[in-house]
């Protein structure tokens, strides 16, 4: 099966366990871009002072384990998804690390790499 084939079954199964019914798969594909959105906002306000791949990767990597423990056995694939195989857990891995690459370098492109808190009342306005 093709990566790509497995992942859109995956978000369609995933809507369709949830709402008790079949969806189309636009719905199931919109649930994903609603958790990728989610988790992408979650490190930009999470980690704003130091946005690092190495936090990128710790976040995904709590995602990964939630995907292999949690949502496979959820939709019927068992626990890490050996129910469906073996490359289930490879492709996973493998999507789950481009994800946290990306995250990483857009973050840093849209946002730089350290932040400061911003100031409310500069030193001027607190005199008067």
């Amino acid at each position: 099966m093709v990566l790509h084939q497995l992942q859109a079954k995956d978000y369609l199964a995933f809507a369709q366990r949830l709402l008790g019914r079949e969806v189309p798969l636009p719905v199931g594909l919109l649930f994903h871009v609603a958790w990728v959105t989610f988790w992408s906002v979650a490190y930009v306000v999470l980690f704003w002072g130091k946005l690092s791949l190495r936090r990128a990767a710790a976040l995904v990597a709590v995602l990964l384990v939630v995907a292999l423990a949690v949502f496979f056995p959820f939709i019927g694939w068992g626990f890490i998804g050996l129910a469906v195989g073996p490359k289930v857990i490879a492709g996973t891995f493998m999507t789950h690390a481009i994800f946290a690459i990306l995250l990483w370098a857009l973050s840093r492109w849209a946002f730089g790499t350290t932040h400061e808190a911003p100031v409310r009342y500069p030193d001027a306005l607190r005199r008067g």
